[in-house]
């Protein structure tokens, strides 16, 4: 079996065959201690060389034409090999949208766990939302657009983006209550 990629977790191992060959490689890759993941340089794998093809569609053909098939097609592959790592359209366009909202929350992340006066840290935190989401919606308005559409329908998603953002806060807050820089206050 010709190797390009493999992600056993996922059973997404890209081989030149399948069946016995896959699981034998599963086996030796596993036995040499190398875990369930796998990755070879130069090669992305599956599920992300998916979602920067979904994302090229849907700035393409809009969320409103963008297909699954489109996506396929995209790729060069069936669009069997599509679902294999995502269930359904739905669950595609969520995992689009949880990436988009990820490269958000992601810096924002690393600015509430850092050192540093907490102070300082919410004057930063709150510049850099303000920043990316300002340069997302100017440097590519018709992607801001299309992901704005998308969150109306991934409201699970952007709970969680919306949670994860409210856990950095409280982070800040806490070190900077216990910095004695904010004052708590009762209920």
């Amino acid at each position: 079996a010709v190797v390009r990629a493999v992600d056993v977790s996922l059973g997404s191992a890209v081989l030149a065959g399948d069946g016995p060959a896959r699981a034998a490689l599963t086996d030796r890759i596993r036995a040499l201690g190398l875990g369930d993941r796998v990755h070879l340089p130069g090669y992305v794998q599956a599920p992300e060389r998916i979602l920067e093809a979904s994302e090229e569609v849907l700035r393409r053909f809009g969320p409103a034409k963008a297909t699954v098939v489109d996506v396929a097609r995209a790729l060069g592959v069936s669009h069997g090999s599509v679902y294999r790592h995502f269930p359904s359209k739905a669950a595609l366009r969520d995992a689009v949208t949880e990436r988009w909202l990820a490269g958000i929350s992601a810096p924002l992340g690393r600015v509430a766990d850092g050192e540093g006066p907490a102070s300082d840290r919410l004057g930063v935190w709150l510049d850099l939302l303000v920043r990316s989401k300002r340069t997302k919606a100017l440097e590519d308005p018709e992607l801001f657009a299309t992901y704005v559409a998308l969150t109306a329908d991934a409201r699970g998603v952007v709970k969680g983006h919306v949670d994860a953002l409210v856990g950095q806060l409280a982070r800040i807050l806490e070190d900077g209550v216990a910095q004695g820089a904010f004052e708590k206050t009762a209920d």
